[in-house]
This record gives structure tokens, sequence and C-alpha cells, in this order.
């Protein structure tokens, strides 16, 4: 996670050259709060955050199967923080409303 998350972030900050055909790079980098400094080896602080770029469109596929992998880890903080960040995303998409996402998923 930790060498996974440093090069992604590099990834989405280079300029020379710029990584093209990013599908909302700016509301990526803001999702995963490229600025900030984080701890990317820690799956309390990893989880959650990929989970906020869930909802980009382009992402929302690829995260959902990554952190439903996660969940059934072989370790117990991965899989601790995992279900934790799922469970939150499925009770803020309830609240929202958004029960048509869930449905789609099956």
């Amino acid at each position: 996670r930790s060498e996974a998350g440093g090069c992604l972030e590099r990834l989405l900050t280079c300029d020379s050259p710029r990584l093209p055909f990013v599908p909302n790079r700016e509301v990526l980098v803001e999702s995963l709060a490229v600025e900030r400094p984080k701890n990317w080896s820690n799956p309390a602080h990893t989880f959650p955050l990929l989970m906020s770029a869930i909802n980009i469109d382009e992402f929302l596929e690829p995260i959902l199967s990554g952190v439903v992998i996660s969940v059934g880890g072989l370790t117990e903080s991965v899989s601790k923080s995992s279900s934790a960040a799922l469970f939150e995303w499925i009770k803020s998409l309830r609240i929202a409303g958004a029960t048509s996402t869930l449905n789609e998923m099956g």
C-alpha cells in the first residue's frame, strides 16, 4: 500500500510529463488529499481515503472490487479497516437515498 499510494500520488501530480487520460483528475486528487501527508501503509487511513474516491463513476468498480477482496484479507487490520470503510460507504448511500447504486451491485 505504501509504495502504491506514493506512486499514485506521483503519477497524479507529475507535470513532466503529465499522465494523460486520467478521468476526473482534479476530483481524484482532491478525494485522495494528495497535497496532505499521509501514511499509505496504515489500512485505517488508506481505506477511508480510497472510499472517498469511489463516488467517481470511473473508479467505482475497481475500488469496490479491491475493497471487497481486502475484506476477506489475511490480516486482521486490513480486513477490519476495509470492512469498516465499506460499511460506512453503504450507510452513506442509504442515508443519501442513493439505493440505485446499491441495487446495481446486486
